[in-house]
């Protein structure tokens, strides 16, 4: 049975349903909106207190494959009431199989009228092993969504996108997070977006053991706003105070030295570079840079070019981190320094091409006397 059938068998039914107070449909199959779905089950009752009862179930619903299996659902609104153009089902009830999101039973409210606004608030959504609640606003092509997540387990969630986003081959990944999401748009294309992202803890590893993280945490906050192009440009901050890191052959302690890193920049529409106008980055203990620089998000050289401006580099603690790894198989491998740097770096496909630098009360030697300089 179509779509519009059902309306039609609706509009024939009403008045007999209105007089009774109640209105039970059945059908074994309907076809809506390139979905169909089997064993559907419509009931409509009328409450003393004026208001309705709705109860929607279907034994199984054919979806694109991205979304899974959507089978033994539920639709239960207790309370839905007819105020002129609107109607408003207060209290709802959501359960059964949705596809990845996997088996639910969740809490909702929906407000709709003849104007063409809906409003839908969802809450306790089960998600990766945590919750998320929020809200999906509609005005004819345009809407307006927001989302709060919490207690999400990263493994789970890796699984849970895996037919939109897929991590590296041999990547895995386990700890907690969670996050919040306020979106505008109009049909496909989006408008606007906020989101931060807060890790309570991150572990990540590749097979080859070139990468690792240990107790990461930190916070992510992003802002974007999208031309028609569909090229955003972004601001952002990220602050990562606690957790080990390594990615050969840099480890880092960021208990030790906490990294901060604010930016602001244009991703191109085709997400294939992004342009950072102005960043800097912090290294609690160890020095500042600020400058900008254009990454190359498809290419095998990440960085194409950067201005830099470097801002007191205390050599004491950045020799151990940024040097010594890369000399620990020479004779230099215990290299170790003081004093501070600072001036102008430029960097081109990866190399640098320009320096104008700043060297105060430099010295540098070696525990086995293979270098030295004062």
């Amino acid at each position: 049975m179509r779509w519009r059938s059902w309306i039609l068998l609706g509009f024939l039914l009403a008045p007999a349903a209105l007089a009774a107070g109640r209105l039970e449909i059945e059908a074994e199959r309907i076809e809506l909106a390139g979905m169909s779905a089997a064993g559907l089950r419509l009931r409509w009752s009328h409450q003393p207190d004026g208001s309705g009862h709705i109860a929607l179930g279907a034994d199984s619903v054919a979806v694109p494959a991205a979304a899974g299996k959507l089978a033994e659902l539920t639709l239960d609104c207790t309370d839905l009431r007819i105020n002129g153009d609107t109607l408003e089902c207060r209290h709802g009830e959501l359960g059964g199989m949705l596809g990845r999101f996997g088996h639910q039973d969740a809490r909702f409210s929906l407000r709709a009228d003849t104007a063409g606004s809906t409003t839908l608030k969802l809450e306790s959504l089960a998600l990766a092993s945590g919750t998320a609640r929020g809200s999906l606003t509609l005005r004819g092509p345009a809407w307006e969504l927001d989302a709060t997540l919490a207690g999400l387990d990263l493994a789970a969630t890796a699984v849970l996108v895996q037919p939109w986003f897929a991590l590296p081959a041999g990547l895995t990944v386990a700890g907690q997070g969670s996050g919040s999401l306020h979106a505008r748009g109009s049909a496909r294309q989006p408008r606007s977006l906020t989101t931060t992202i807060a890790l309570a803890r991150l572990d990540l590893a590749n097979e080859a053991g070139t990468i690792a993280a240990e107790a990461l945490a930190g916070e992510l906050r992003l802002e974007a706003g999208f031309d028609r192009s569909g090229a955003a440009t972004i601001t952002g901050a990220l602050q990562i105070p606690a957790g080990q890191a390594y990615a050969d052959p840099v480890f880092l302690d960021f208990a030790k030295h906490a990294v901060a890193l604010a930016l602001a920049g244009t991703l191109a529409a085709d997400a294939a570079h992004f342009t950072a106008r102005e960043f800097t980055l912090r290294q609690a203990g160890v020095g500042e840079i600020q400058g900008s620089a254009l990454l190359d998000l498809t290419g095998d050289a990440l960085l194409r070019s950067a201005r830099l401006q470097v801002a007191g580099i205390d050599l004491a603690p950045a020799l151990p981190v940024w040097v010594q790894p890369f000399l620990i198989s020479t004779a230099f491998k215990d290299l170790a320094g003081e004093g501070r740097i600072s001036g102008e770096l430029d960097l081109d496909d990866g190399l640098p091409s320009r320096a104008a630098l700043t060297l105060e009360g430099i010295t540098l030697d070696s525990q086995t006397g293979s270098f030295g300089v004062t």
